[in-house]
């Protein structure tokens, strides 16, 4: 622990609202505790006067504090907050003098970030790179400190070769907790976004996402949950839930969902919530996203004694740089390189191109798929399209739609309800109306989600034609794949 120590002063003696104690001749400390790392008062914290018999103050919202009653000599205050424990310092005042029938008036200050970081980090880093990252290692089962813990953070770089080529190098570097489960990673660069892992005796035990913005010493202060038991990281785990709302608050339904590092992944449903069962115990990562809205990145722990409840609110994406135009020949050499071009010229599915799709009146994805061979785009009794096929099964009499997966780009979307139900093999009645349901909520999903300008190519299948890396519900499903901008960096 590293004692800090702040400047106090005795401004004039103020004896309103002391009189009833003038008697006693007793004095008092004011003051204010304030949080430089956050740009704030540290509220909710607990200041402690040493001497016997003396009461701590906690600080309110603006980290005000007030201890009465105090015979006159010589104090010091000390600060204990949860902030100071992660930080892995002491806040303590200097010695300073009580007057009978006055006030004594002392300010606390948590140093800055550059502050801590030269606390932290003895050595300057070589490169002159001065961010860090710190925190504490616990027991997601005791809540205990874990030592000897090896805690790596990982990041690629871009190096300007001799020959002026760019390369990609993968950097690390680590540190091992003490007894107090304390670890710090210093001479970090600006502009980071990196994989931290904490791992015991070389078994992984948490994954979590580390950024770090461009200018200026930063100082990311990171606690990571483990399990202590070999194997826990995968085989114990615990159901989260939470909600994805929208910038104005309303509900974000069709956002991705997915917890770094694992195959837990959902869509949020109109309601904008979401549940993710099987989700490890310890710090996780979880990755929120929606076409046309910037990608969360959530930090989070997971233990037995409660399953938390998250919400995430979206930020809409805002535009940096001029507006960038395309070319077709851009766009080309976009789709070629993810198959698009090859799997359309050899494949037996059906293909729109981005030509096509522009030159279309319609408005919604949903509208896109309509004249396509094998699909049809109906309405249910509510108003909403939905898409179904009559080669995986469906039928627009009796309202079973079929087996249809949707992939955009690349990834299922919305898909995991065909797996928990043995896809399109299984035929009785709760499954065909499973999958009906399914099929009019992706649809749903996906015209909220998809705009027409951000889509560039849209692939069909039918039964067996789709490639294998396009199929997850059987050689029965009609399978669509969507390719938007966002695939190709554009």
């Amino acid at each position: 622990m590293h004692p800090l120590r702040c400047q106090s002063a005795q401004p004039p003696t103020d004896r309103s609202g002391i009189a009833s104690r003038s008697a006693k001749h007793l004095g008092r400390i004011v003051g204010i505790v304030t949080d430089s790392l956050a740009g704030g008062p540290l509220a909710y914290a607990d200041v402690l006067a040493e001497g016997d018999g003396v009461a701590p103050a906690r600080t309110d919202s603006a980290g005000r504090f007030a201890i009465e009653g105090l015979s006159p000599g010589k104090y010091r205050l000390s600060v204990s907050h949860p902030t100071l424990d992660t930080l892995g310092i002491s806040l303590v005042s200097p010695e300073f003098l009580v007057v009978a029938d006055s006030s004594s008036f002392v300010q606390l200050s948590v140093p800055s970030a550059p502050g801590i970081v030269k606390i932290e980090c003895n050595a300057p880093s070589l490169n002159g790179d001065t961010s860090a990252v710190i925190g504490h290692v616990r027991s997601t089962e005791s809540l205990a400190s874990v030592p000897n813990v090896e805690v790596t953070l990982t990041w690629t770089s871009y190096v300007v070769t001799n020959n002026r080529s760019i390369e990609k190098r993968l950097r690390s570097l680590s540190d091992t907790t003490g007894p107090n489960g304390a670890y710090r990673i210093c001479g970090l660069p600006g502009d980071l976004q990196a994989s931290l892992q904490a791992r015991v005796a070389g078994e992984l035990r948490s994954e979590s996402i580390i950024r770090i913005p461009e200018s200026g010493t930063s100082l990311v202060v990171r606690n990571l949950a483990i399990s202590t038991i070999s194997g826990q990281h995968s085989a114990s785990s615990a159901q989260i839930s939470g909600k994805v709302e929208l910038p104005s608050g309303q509900p974000a339904r069709g956002s991705s969902v997915e917890i770094v590092g694992t195959a837990r992944k959902t869509i949020t449903d109109e309601r904008g919530k979401f549940t993710l069962d099987s989700v490890p115990l310890g710090t996780q990562t979880m990755f929120v996203r929606q076409i046309g809205f910037r990608e969360e990145a959530i930090v989070f722990d997971v233990d037995r004694v409660a399953a938390p409840d998250l919400t995430v609110k979206l930020k809409e994406v805002v535009p940096v740089l001029p507006t960038v135009n395309v070319t077709a020949t851009q766009r080309d050499k976009a789709l070629e390189k993810i198959g698009f071009s090859l799997r359309s010229e050899h494949s037996v599915g059906h293909f729109l191109t981005a030509d096509q799709i522009a030159k279309s009146s319609d408005f919604r994805f949903t509208d896109l798929l309509r004249g396509i061979p094998g699909l049809t785009v109906g309405i249910d009794k509510h108003g909403d399209d939905v898409v179904y096929s009559r080669r995986a099964g469906g039928s627009e009499l009796n309202a079973t739609h079929g087996c249809v997966q949707y992939f955009v780009d690349g990834i299922p979307w919305g898909n995991g309800a065909l797996e928990a139900m043995g896809v399109a093999r299984v035929q009785d009645s709760t499954a065909q109306k499973m999958m009906a349901q399914l099929a009019i909520e992706t649809a749903r999903q996906l015209n909220t989600v998809l705009k027409k300008s951000e889509i560039i190519g849209i692939e069909v299948y039918q039964g067996g034609g789709a490639p294998a890396y396009f199929n997850q519900g059987g050689h029965n499903c009609a399978t669509i794949v969507i390719w938007t901008t966002a695939s190709i960096g554009m």
